[in-house]
């Protein structure tokens, strides 16, 4: 009996700290993506769209490795839409389309927030 109670314990402990550390990491992932465009924001804002695309094409090749273990974790839908909105965001910096740029640019932000924010164990997503 002891030995049982033993076991529950630690696997709970084990299941409660890997779920946070998950948690932790998907947060830490999607912020770590929504700094990097601060960068391609500023870069468009002062009208240098080579240097946004160059570090954009480098977020999106970066993205397409980690949608794949976020999958992992999210729902697809998700990763689906960061991976759209990205596709948007180089195809306007490909255009040099400057304010549809920033609004791909919006679209992106606002797909990693829902990334960043989707499973963290808030009262909105536990309720």
């Amino acid at each position: 009996m002891r030995r049982a109670i033993t076991l529950i314990v630690v696997l709970t402990v084990m299941c409660l700290g890997l779920g946070l550390w998950l948690d932790l990491t998907q947060r830490h992932t999607a912020r770590e993506y929504l700094d990097a465009l601060d960068v391609v924001r500023t870069e468009v804002l002062e009208n240098r769209l080579d240097s946004a695309a160059h570090e954009q094409a480098y977020l999106h090749a970066r993205w397409q490795y980690d949608a794949g273990w976020l999958n992992f974790l999210i729902g697809h839908h998700h990763t689906r839409a960061v991976t759209s909105a990205m596709l948007h965001l180089s195809t306007a910096l490909e255009q040099r389309w400057r304010d549809e740029t920033l609004r791909a640019l919006d679209e992106v932000v606002d797909a990693l927030s829902e990334v960043e924010s989707s499973d963290i164990a808030t009262l909105e997503n536990i309720l």
